[in-house]
């Protein structure tokens, strides 16, 4: 009979059961098997189904499943039809039921999560908060701790909006979205708008709906526990930017975003719930609910969906609530689909990975999320592959390949052909020239490659007699010879200042050398070379003559600014050194005595 009882009967017809065989002064044993039957048997009363999501919230959700597309965000919008100026419309509807006065019980068939709720006076009573598609049984104690009434219900529609007693607005459950490999787990992740006072009963509210933190994500938060009751861990977790500027990896507001998704994860992953909010529960709260939401493979639209639902709260600015074709809400969409990927979800894993998480805490928390089986992510999947070019001229590489990860460090050596020698070295990366950090000698290093690499090599005829020239500011000297910048010779041979010109360092000739000058210009746009001088010096640096280009037989130059000259005799005069001016020099310019260039 007790067996037959068991799988049969309610946890009413338990308790006379157990009363008839050991006498009505069993109350003890009536209580203690109420309790465990609650906890461990399913109940046998038909289930009355009702329909949780008020009627203005699923006829928007049915329309907005009609009309929206994970690709029209920026455009279509059905939130004005539904929401208006003032009055709350994302309250739940309940389920009014006939009770007796007691204590009130109620459990989840589905999860196990439940507990004592509150003390009910009898007459209607309205059970809020039960999650949909889950059987939710209740039984009614009273003062003598026997069962004296009992049901279940099951709630119909997928959006569970939450009602607590005190002041908690804009309050609902992330879960029942479809995603990867199921749908979104109901009880780990509640969003809200700030909470104000509450009454003792929400703490019963949130033991039983999961809730065992609360993270503020207010940068003014003046709560110093939860309202939500001392079983309920409450931290601060200040958010100071919104939308994208708090995603934004140039920016250094990602990293407090990311400490809150590593501690969301963290209690998810451990089976428990938590609630957070900012002020209006919009803003910075649809933020995170926008990455926790796209992380599970939730679509579009359906994130979407869920950001716009803030609007049927009276919190949402007056009757102005934020649509998903907001600015800042698009500008967010538009930050994350900058990452290159095909999905919504797996633009926000990279940004994830970027952001300083983890594949591994990004698995664990969609097993923990998700009410199914989602395929496990794979970092390499993430992972930009960047192309490697090179542009070598009488030089070789030791570079492998043509692709290069992003995030990898590259080590290049440039080995001039036999006979040659180089003469310059550049580096762009992602179109940004990096020569100056990434060149060293003949080496290109790259410590953490973040876009396509164009390395560009030129090798020179290794020739006996060339002068170095340096490209150093200020008159600096390389192999004892520099350049002045910034200066001209004058007819008595001394550097004066002009802008846009440069001398050379003192180079030893003697005179009948020929000195054949590549990569340097001697004139300026039109202007005949006779705008700049050469300065001739004896053993000590004592000027001997200072003529113009033009005086000294300089062959005019070809298309490489090609130009020699061959040093005169002075009477009485020895030439040991001679300066050049010139309108333009560099590193890769070339100067030989008694050498031609070829």
């Amino acid at each position: 009979m007790a067996k037959k009882l068991y799988e049969e009967a309610s946890v009413l017809a338990i308790a006379n059961a157990i009363r008839a065989k050991n006498g009505s002064t069993a109350t003890y044993k009536v209580a203690q098997m109420a309790d465990a039957v609650l906890a461990i048997a399913p109940l046998q009363p038909d289930v009355e189904e009702y329909p949780q999501m008020s009627t203005t919230v699923a006829a928007y959700l049915t329309a907005a499943e009609a009309a929206y597309t994970d690709a029209n965000g920026g455009s279509v919008s059905v939130l004005d039809s539904y929401t208006g100026a003032s009055g709350i419309k994302d309250a739940p509807l309940g389920k009014a039921l006939t009770m007796q006065g007691g204590t009130r019980y109620q459990q989840d068939e589905t999860t196990g999560i439940g507990g004592k709720l509150n003390n009910i006076l009898g007459g209607e009573t309205v059970i809020y908060n039960a999650v949909p598609g889950h059987v939710l049984r209740y039984i009614v104690k009273g003062s003598g701790g026997d069962v004296i009434d009992s049901g279940r219900v099951k709630p119909t529609g997928t959006v569970r909006m939450m009602k607590f007693i005190g002041y908690v607005k804009n309050c609902r459950d992330l879960g029942g979205w479809a995603c990867d490999g199921g749908t979104v787990r109901y009880g780990r992740m509640y969003r809200c708008a700030a909470p104000g006072a509450a009454e003792s009963a929400d703490a019963n509210i949130a033991q039983n709906a999961n809730i065992r933190y609360h993270f503020d994500l207010r940068d003014n938060a003046s709560l110093e526990s939860s309202p939500f009751g001392s079983e309920v861990y409450y931290k601060r977790y200040p958010l100071s930017a919104y939308y994208s500027d708090l995603v934004d990896l140039t920016k250094s507001h990602y990293a407090e975003m990311a400490a809150l998704l590593r501690a969301v994860f963290d209690v998810v992953i451990h089976g428990n719930g938590v609630i957070y909010h900012c002020s209006l529960g919009r803003d910075r709260t649809g933020t995170l609910s926008f990455i926790l939401l796209a992380l599970l493979g939730v679509s579009r639209k359906h994130v979407d969906m869920d950001y716009e639902l803030s609007g049927f709260s009276s919190l949402s600015d007056a009757g102005t609530p934020q649509k998903r074709t907001s600015a800042n809400y698009t500008g967010l969409a538009n930050y994350f689909a900058s990452f290159g990927k095909s999905s919504l979800r797996d633009n926000v894993v990279k940004w994830a990975l970027k952001a300083g998480l983890t594949i591994d805490e990004l698995n664990a928390y969609r097993s923990a999320a998700i009410n199914g089986t989602p395929a496990a992510l794979n970092a390499s999947d993430y992972v930009t592959q960047y192309t490697l070019t090179q542009h070598l001229t009488d030089c070789t590489s030791n570079a492998a390949g043509t692709e290069i990860s992003e995030g990898a460090a590259l080590s290049v050596t440039i080995t001039p052909n036999a006979g040659k020698k180089l003469g310059s070295i550049s580096v762009t990366m992602g179109g940004t020239d990096i020569t100056v950090t990434a060149v060293s000698g003949s080496t290109v290093h790259i410590a953490s490659v973040t876009g396509n690499v164009v390395i560009t090599a030129v090798a020179t005829a290794a020739y006996t007699n060339q002068i170095p020239i340096s490209t150093d500011a200020g008159g600096a000297v390389f192999n004892g010879v520099g350049y002045q910048q910034g200066y001209r010779l004058n007819s008595t041979g001394e550097p004066s200042s002009q802008a846009s010109t440069y001398i050379t360092g003192f180079i030893p000739v003697h005179s009948g050398d020929t000195v054949r000058f590549e990569g340097m210009n001697l004139k300026e746009g039109s202007a005949a070379i006779n705008e700049q001088r050469i300065a001739f010096y004896d053993a000590n640096k004592a000027v001997i003559a200072a003529p113009y280009w033009k005086d000294t037989g300089t062959n005019t130059m070809s298309g490489g600014y090609l130009a020699s000259l061959t040093v005169p005799a002075y009477s009485g005069k020895t030439v040991a050194f001679a300066r050049f001016g010139c309108y333009w020099i560099d590193s890769h310019s070339i100067i030989t005595v008694n050498e031609e260039i070829g």
